[in-house]
């Protein structure tokens, strides 16, 4: 019997394998159908830093919950070199990115750090961003056809009903 299951468990990993190889994300299902995990997409590296898309879509709150659970956070971008490693590898927007404005910062450009409390020390605003368009505009995108230029927007995204995936950076 313990061979049938080390059987299955090597062509469970020999297709994972496959899989990843061949640049397809899936997910493990138990016998009765249930997801047991979830093996992300490929991921890119940049100078020892590993990054991959999000599963999901939604609003910043939501992606970086799902970025935190995957051992990570949403992407921070500390050099223009990075900025254009990113735009290279998972295109020009739209996207979440890690920053984040703490509550109640001068408008519109104070406050600005990274998920987990990384300092910012490199900023790529779309011109005439930040702007605190809404009043609420608290979370970091990278806007769509900009280039790699950054936005802020409110937590739901722009527009407010839109569901985007994040950049997840996993440590070294």
């Amino acid at each position: 019997m313990s061979m049938r299951v080390d059987d299955r468990i090597g062509r469970m990993l020999f297709l994972l394998a496959v899989l990843a190889a061949t640049g397809g994300g899936c997910a493990i299902v138990a016998p009765g159908g249930a997801e047991v995990a979830k093996v992300p997409e490929p991921a890119g590296t940049f100078r020892g830093h590993r990054y991959l898309w999000t599963q999901g879509a939604g609003n910043w709150e939501q992606v970086e919950q799902e970025a935190v659970r995957m051992g990570g956070h949403l992407v921070a971008i500390d050099s223009a070199e990075e900025n254009q490693y990113l735009v290279q590898s998972f295109g020009d927007g739209p996207y979440w990115i890690g920053l984040v404005q703490t509550s109640r910062s001068p408008e519109p450009g104070g406050g600005w750090h990274w998920a987990g409390e990384a300092p910012l020390t490199f900023t790529n605003w779309h011109p005439g961003q930040p702007d605190n368009f809404t009043g609420h505009d608290d979370f970091g995108f990278l806007l769509e056809h900009s280039k790699g230029g950054w936005d802020d927007v409110p937590v739901e995204g722009w527009p407010p009903t839109s569901s985007y995936r994040g950049v997840v950076e996993l440590p070294r």
